[in-house]
């Protein structure tokens, strides 16, 4: 039987949750290896998910079935879908790749369903890989690949990320783009891009900085600007999420991509992301005139801590002050601004929450708009903040299925002194969104009349609280989650709401 078929499987990212993440982990891939002419299946389990009968069908032909998977839930769907595989013929050979493999490519290795894992760069070694499996050639010495040969396990480092400007452009006619819209605060129809990859920065709670190590790859804007015309010709969108780590990595690029979108018409609104101490220093007010020119309308910042001893050693060159200017700056123009925030770091005790909770308020002052998602800092491996969290008593996983778990939503750091669970439920949960105007655009009829009482009538109390940091006696806290509790009974729903908006926009 013809071994002819590659099959590329991208799980579901988040439990009980609508992913719209483009699966280009698949699309970067399939480009890869066109020239080899094979037949590639793409299975976006976010979209498609009874997969069986499209796996069944090419059973007999499977060549090699790739995962690409980072840490968190995604693992459980890849599991399940490397023991279907497997379960067709042994001999089938399983492929898993992404940010989990990279960091923790021998403890993966080790499942009897894993036959080799990737890591790094997958579009450089993949190709060369399935070159070397459709030869019958040994691969066990292919850099960037971990395997099994007479029951050892090989690993083999890959070397340091590299440009890929030379692979063909991705074919978005192999996915529906109309499965990747979603509505924001600003737009109907976005979806999500990325114009470049990498990152100057050197996080040491981020894991795309061990990877990438300081570099940055901006794309070809020719083909950016030919990417968007694609995506509203063929999906309607009104306004586009430029995905990128940092869009705003240095002066030229955004520049240069800002005045081919106004020349370009294309009459796209656009949101993304930045280091605050960065774009301060590299742009003045006349350049994000530019940017709004262009379509412009929300950034992204990692602003961490607003503790200035713990945001030295978590975000080089970043101040709080640094955090506040960046929403004042934005506000002039009527762009919105978007924190990421993290609380019970690795560091001390983790007791900065209290220090990050009033320079979000000092932020809500600023601009009511402001926008603020706030998690509880996740070690993930291979960065440096990693082996301060088993320091502070961290236990990482020994199963792959165990890492499925592992995830910003449910890891809670065990250094911490006190638990902040109520105090973070009412302010991430009540007294954000209640302070935000744009919460009432997707609030539901049914809970609308309450929700302008809060916002409304409660809103000079609410802006006391704000103004003179007070947060304790939370009874219209506790009041607000009654009657959403007593809401969601009666309409059988579970609506809540969150400082960062919907689907964490």
């Amino acid at each position: 039987m013809l071994k002819d078929t590659v099959i590329l499987f991208y799980p579901i990212a988040a439990k009980n949750e609508k992913s719209w993440y483009i699966p280009y982990p698949l699309l970067h891939l399939e480009r890869a290896i066109r020239y080899l002419k094979l037949n590639v299946i793409l299975i976006d389990e976010n979209v498609t998910q009874d997969y069986i009968p499209i796996i069944d069908a090419v059973k007999d032909r499977i060549l090699i079935a790739g995962v690409s998977s980072v840490t968190g839930y995604q693992i459980f769907g890849g599991i399940e879908f490397s023991e279907k595989i497997k379960s067709f013929s042994k001999d089938n050979i399983v492929i898993w790749g992404g940010w989990h493999t990279t960091f923790l490519a021998e403890d993966t290795i080790k499942e009897d369903f894993i036959d080799i894992v990737i890591i790094g760069q997958s579009e450089l070694t993949f190709p060369l890989l399935l070159e070397k499996i459709i030869k019958g050639e040994d691969y066990s010495d292919i850099k960037g690949i971990g395997s099994k040969k007479n029951n050892q396990i090989i690993i083999n480092p890959n070397d340091d990320f590299c440009d890929i400007k030379h692979l063909p452009r991705i074919n978005y006619d192999l996915i529906d783009l109309n499965n990747y819209i979603f509505k924001t605060d600003f737009s109907n129809r976005r979806l999500m891009y990325m114009t470049s990859y990498g990152c100057p920065n050197k996080c040491p709670f981020c894991s795309g900085a061990a990877v990438f190590k300081g570099r940055w790859y901006p794309g070809i804007i020719e083909n950016t600007i030919e990417d968007l015309k694609y995506f509203k010709e063929h999906a309607d969108i009104d306004s586009i999420l430029m995905w990128d780590d940092n869009f705003f990595s240095n002066r030229d690029y955004p520049i240069k991509l800002c005045k081919a979108m106004i020349d370009a018409n294309l009459g796209l609104s656009f949101d993304t992301s930045s280091h605050s101490g960065r774009f301060l220093k590299l742009f003045n007010d006349e350049d994000v005139d530019l940017f709004y020119k262009a379509g412009f309308r929300k950034l992204g910042t990692g602003s961490e801590s607003g503790k200035q001893e713990v945001l030295d050693i978590v975000k080089e060159k970043l101040t709080v002050d640094d955090n506040l200017n960046v929403v004042k700056m934005m506000k002039r123009h009527k762009i919105l601004t978007f924190w990421a925030t993290m609380i019970g770091l690795p560091i001390g005790n983790g007791d900065d929450i209290m220090d990050t909770f009033n320079m979000i308020r000092k932020g809500k002052l600023i601009d009511r708009r402001l926008k603020v998602h706030i998690t509880y800092y996740t070690p993930f491996p291979g960065t440096i903040l990693y082996q301060m969290a088993i320091d502070k008593g961290f236990i990482p996983f020994k199963k792959l299925k165990e890492w499925g778990d592992h995830s910003l939503f449910y890891f809670r750091p065990t250094w911490l002194k006190k638990d902040y669970e109520r105090e973070l439920r009412n302010f991430m949960n009540f007294y954000l969104p209640v302070f935000d105007p744009d919460t009432a655009i997707f609030c539901p009829d049914t809970f609308k009349k309450t929700m302008w009482v809060f916002q409304k009538l409660w809103f000079p109390v609410l802006y006391l609280r704000f103004k003179l940091n007070f947060f304790k006696w939370a009874f219209d806290a506790n009041l607000f989650f009654y009657l959403l509790k007593k809401h969601n009974i009666k309409h059988n729903t579970h609506l809540m709401f969150f400082a960062f908006g919907v689907n964490g926009a």
